[in-house]
């Protein structure tokens, strides 16, 4: 027997055609997408973002596949499930999804198209919640010194009256003594030392 093909040309030809982005959608919020460059921004949620994408790729429809990856958070290529991709756990930042139709028998890939897009940060990790604890912690800081020099001139103050009692005390009981010491404790005269010293003084 003998064969031929028509067209031997068009055996290795590359993938005629694109993979096509529908819409994308996470939690409620749903946003069509058209072939080209798109930049979207999704505000940060525990909801996936689900890409609903197609191929209109006929020819050996069952040796066609379709790859994506999302670079920024992973680069390598894995297979998409059935016709939607479901994008789970991206910290906030910015990423880009790619998608192409890979031929496993030839071998051939198609060209890629995608759409960027960014996840914004919870609000505990925005610039004005990181300004506005910053701030707090200076206030309390503040508070706390205000407090504590309050405290430490309370305690000065305190001794400072406690030492100005206590050497009143001591000069009452150190005339007190002197008194004693000059006179007699029964006829309350002046004794001999003390009348030395008045003369002395006086002369």
């Amino acid at each position: 027997g003998a064969s031929h093909v028509l067209a031997p040309e068009a055996l290795f030809e590359p993938i005629r055609g694109t993979v096509i982005l529908e819409e994308v959608r996470s939690g409620l919020r749903t946003l069509p997408l058209a072939a080209g460059e798109n930049n979207l921004t999704f505000p940060w949620t525990r909801d996936a973002i689900e890409v609903l994408l197609s191929a209109p790729v006929y020819r050996l429809r069952s040796a066609m596949r379709i790859e994506y990856r999302v670079t920024g958070f992973d680069d390598r290529w894995g297979p998409a499930p059935a016709d939607a991709v479901r994008l789970t756990g991206l910290p906030p930042g910015a990423y880009r999804f790619e998608a192409r139709v890979v031929d496993r028998d030839l071998g051939v890939e198609s060209p890629v198209t995608g759409f960027s897009f960014e996840i914004e940060p919870p609000w505990w990790r925005t610039p004005q919640a990181y300004a506005v604890a910053i701030i707090g912690v200076l206030g309390v800081g503040l508070l706390a010194h205000r407090w504590r020099v309050r405290q430490v001139t309370r305690h000065a103050a305190a001794l400072e009256a406690l030492v100005r009692e206590r050497t009143q005390e001591l000069e009452a009981s150190r005339e007190q003594l002197r008194e004693l010491a000059s006179r007699d404790a029964l006829t309350g005269a002046w004794n001999r030392r003390a009348l030395m010293e008045i003369l002395e003084r006086e002369l």
